[in-house]
């Protein structure tokens, strides 16, 4: 007696499983001029072609300035963390080098901070400056 229980349960649930299933996949089928089916497959757009879509009214409007350059001699914190490939440790070693050295003359004096290098300069160059 308890063999056939089982066996009921099982068929009960495969049919059950397999009603679900079957469901999905109407659902997500749509009717094609012919009278067919045919399965919509939604995908997520890449993140790189995400980025490439620009929305019309985005094409049409002026080009966006560009952002105005971080003094290094009046900076604080947040404003040298906003800086390309800048984190908290380095901004702070910038910090305290101009507390310790005085104000910066030149961008290229950045070098001298612990932890920034040639490469990272250059990419540092078109957004910082020193005032006058």
């Amino acid at each position: 007696m308890k063999g056939v229980r089982a066996e009921w349960l099982l068929v009960a649930v495969t049919a059950v499983l397999a009603a679900f299933t079957g469901g999905y996949f109407v659902g997500r089928a749509t009717a094609t001029p012919d009278g067919t089916a045919a399965v919509i497959v939604q995908r997520q757009p890449a993140a790189s072609e995400a980025a490439e879509e620009v929305p019309p009214e985005a094409a049409e409007a002026a080009p966006a300035e560009a952002p105005e350059p971080v003094d290094l001699n009046t900076a604080d914190l947040a404003d040298l963390m906003a800086l390309p490939g800048i984190g908290e440790t380095l901004a702070q070693r910038i910090l305290d080098y101009r507390e310790t050295e005085g104000p910066f003359t030149d961008p290229e004096e950045l070098l001298e901070v612990s932890g920034i290098g040639p490469g990272r300069l250059e990419a540092l160059l078109e957004f910082v400056c020193v005032g006058e």
